[in-house]
């Protein structure tokens, strides 16, 4: 995809889509290049570990957020509490997010255990390391002042949408998904579904 206009998606050699309607989801860069925005925004990086254990039957499925800051910590949760399918019977999955991206840092998958042996009571010194994956721009910066609304509809026929038009989080995208969505309809006279 090379431009995206009212009405238009410009697909390189291959020619342009014709569209009433052209609804930009992407991630923020993605956004600012395709739609001439004046400003890339910044970007922050999240590792997330994945570690297996058997230490954790009964656990809930909730977000642990770690309160206790500065922590290496940001959140972890035990996967397959709320999805069994995701391991072995008997066996369980935590995902544990920290900031910065630094999937191959044994330093810090130590003091990720440390912190989450404190935080799930309980040794972490036979967890298996699953996997870690770094996401160097898992999340648009929200440097204050931060609106937390921006605009989705650029023109009618043209609207953008993701975690860098609301909050930065799955939340914020799902959220400007909508709003986009029922911004197109509101401009195309359809009553929405939902």
């Amino acid at each position: 995809m090379t431009s995206i206009g009212p009405g238009s998606v410009r697909l390189g050699r291959s020619g342009a889509i014709a569209a009433h309607t052209v609804i930009v989801a992407t991630d923020a860069s993605t956004a600012a290049r395709l739609l001439g925005l004046p400003k890339e925004p910044l970007w922050h990086g999240v590792t997330t570990y994945y570690h297996v254990t058997n230490d954790l039957s009964g656990a809930e499925p909730l977000l642990l957020v770690d309160a206790d800051q500065p922590s290496v910590i940001r959140n972890s949760v035990v996967v397959s509490a709320a999805a069994p399918e995701y391991s072995t019977p008997g066996y369980q999955l935590v995902a544990t997010s920290v900031l910065g991206a630094s999937a191959h840092n044994p330093e810090l998958e130590l003091r990720v255990r440390a912190r989450l042996s404190a935080l799930y009571r309980t040794s972490t010194a036979r967890w298996d390391l699953a996997a870690s994956y770094a996401i160097p721009h898992a999340l648009p910066a929200m440097p204050a002042p931060h609106p937390l609304r921006r605009r989705v509809r650029m023109i009618p026929g043209l609207y953008v949408c993701g975690d860098h038009r609301d909050t930065s989080s799955i939340q914020g995208a799902l959220a400007s998904g909508r709003r986009a969505a029922t911004a197109a309809l509101a401009d195309l006279a359809v009553a929405p579904a939902f």
